[in-house]
């Protein structure tokens, strides 16, 4: 699970010394690479460490809150894991030219091309089907986005702030470890909108006020292959 151990998680500076062990914890049991369904129940326990710790108070709550959004991404991405071999055959589809292995990584439909995780499970365009990531030819006007963070244009797939009329657009995992949250706005996983820096602190907004129609129930949805649908 190397892919693993560059999370956005352990990217963040935190000043909470006894949280920051718990999080150097979870990277510690990620470089010693879990094979076992032991070993990796030993990492999601530490992760719902860290989790339970910063909810733990008031204080802890209201001050490290930021991180909770790639907790729960790191949660995920374990849950999903597949492994990747050391050398790609093909390019990471929604990151840079130079095929980022930066978090984890699915396979998409396409022969010999990876998705990141994060990727797969924020851009609504994006979908699993039997395993696969579907809906890479939808990413086309994303990828001439700019991010705001990174500054490159044309270096991977974008999402969007959902307040309306903001132009902000941003990689998922440059998003993420800059503190912006992915809102669940279906209340069951399957899509996600965000607010840029600016909007942050506004609530987030239900899908018919941010320009996005609702998805059609018979349209796959992001997290979740047709067939799990019921």
């Amino acid at each position: 699970m190397d892919a693993l151990c560059d999370h956005a998680l352990f990217n963040f500076s935190v000043q909470d010394a006894d949280l920051m062990d718990y999080i150097e914890a979870v990277q510690g049991l990620l470089v010693a690479s879990p094979d076992t369904d032991e070993e990796q129940a030993l990492v999601l326990n530490a992760i719902n460490v860290v989790e339970e710790y910063i909810l733990a108070t008031p204080h802890t709550k209201a001050t490290y809150s930021y991180l909770l959004p790639s907790v729960s991404l790191l949660k995920q991405e374990l849950s999903y894991y597949v492994s990747v071999p050391s050398t790609l055959d093909g390019p990471v589809i929604t990151d840079d030219e130079q095929g980022s292995m930066s978090g984890a990584l699915m396979p998409s439909h396409v022969p010999n091309t990876w998705v990141h995780m994060s990727c797969a499970i924020y851009l609504p365009e994006l979908y699993f089907l039997h395993h696969n990531v579907v809906g890479l030819d939808a990413l086309k006007p994303r990828r001439k986005l700019k991010c705001m963070f990174c500054k490159q244009p044309n270096k991977g797939a974008c999402a969007q702030c959902a307040h309306p009329k903001c132009t902000a657009s941003y990689h998922v995992q440059c998003a993420l470890e800059h503190g912006v949250t992915f809102h669940d706005t279906s209340g069951t996983g399957t899509s996600y909108t965000s607010l840029c820096p600016t909007h942050h602190l506004r609530r987030p907004l239900p899908l018919d006020q941010v320009g996005l129609e609702p998805r059609n129930p018979e349209t796959p949805t992001p997290g979740y292959s047709a067939a799990q649908r019921v």
